[in-house]
């Protein structure tokens, strides 16, 4: 099964809190049993905001940011 995932706050909820136990499950995503990252709201909050820094196309294309 295949989720799709829409948007970045997706991507976190699925990972804090819906990651299966599977056999090819990446061990850091196992940690002593505990599943997924753990994040909490005010973490997930603060991750967003700063992911989506990253993709402010005002920002990014100030000239007075740009390299001379």
């Amino acid at each position: 099964m295949t989720e799709d995932f829409y948007t970045l706050a997706a991507v976190l909820d699925h990972y804090s809190g819906q990651v299966q136990n599977t056999p090819n499950l990446d061990s850091v995503l196992n940690q002593s049993g505990t599943l997924g990252i753990p994040l909490t709201a005010d973490d997930k909050t603060k991750l967003l905001s700063f992911l989506r820094t990253l993709s402010d196309r005002k920002f990014i294309s100030n000239p007075l940011l740009a390299e001379q």
